[in-house]
């Protein structure tokens, strides 16, 4: 459970600091989303999904098993 709340952690730290979102309350309502490209957050978000997408694959395959029919 550590590992993955870090992953986690991880994850939500470095989009906090790539994505941007900005809502001006014109008529009508504009929603801007930018995303700035830096490297080592975007390898960190990378990799950060990737481990976590493995824990949970592993996790699901290895408590739902297969049982055989009666």
């Amino acid at each position: 459970m550590i590992l993955l709340g870090a992953l986690l952690v991880a994850f939500a730290l470095n989009a906090l600091s790539v994505l941007s979102v900005n809502l001006r309350r014109d008529a009508p309502p504009v929603l801007s989303v930018s995303l700035s490209l830096r490297f080592w957050n975007l390898t960190v978000i990378v990799t950060g999904l990737l481990l976590l997408g493995v824990l949970l694959g592993y996790s699901f395959v290895e408590n739902f098993q297969a049982r055989p029919n009666n």
